[in-house]
């Protein structure tokens, strides 16, 4: 099969000025840190943890039964230590 006999789609403008603005917001970690605090969102900081699989799947299952995020639960669970030990 020859290449040279393909065309390269076309793209509309109107699909491109979308594309170019979902690349800016996606392109970066500062761009979304941007975007999180014009929008009035709390900054995040990645955070990694070891835990054994056995306890991890019971979290996991869990959080599924309940609907809730893994990480709203993480987050809420810090949030209530932290706040006890200031106390």
């Amino acid at each position: 099969m020859n290449n040279s006999n393909k065309k390269i789609p076309s793209i509309s403008e109107d699909r491109l000025d979308n594309n170019i603005e979902l690349d800016l917001t996606l392109s970066s970690t500062g761009n979304k840190q941007i975007n999180d605090f014009l929008k009035g969102r709390e900054l995040t900081q990645p955070f990694t943890t070891r835990i054994p699989k056995d306890l991890y799947t019971q979290f996991r299952k869990i959080a599924f039964d309940r609907n809730i995020k893994m990480n709203q639960i993480v987050v809420q669970l810090i949030k209530d230590y932290v706040h006890n030990k200031t106390e």
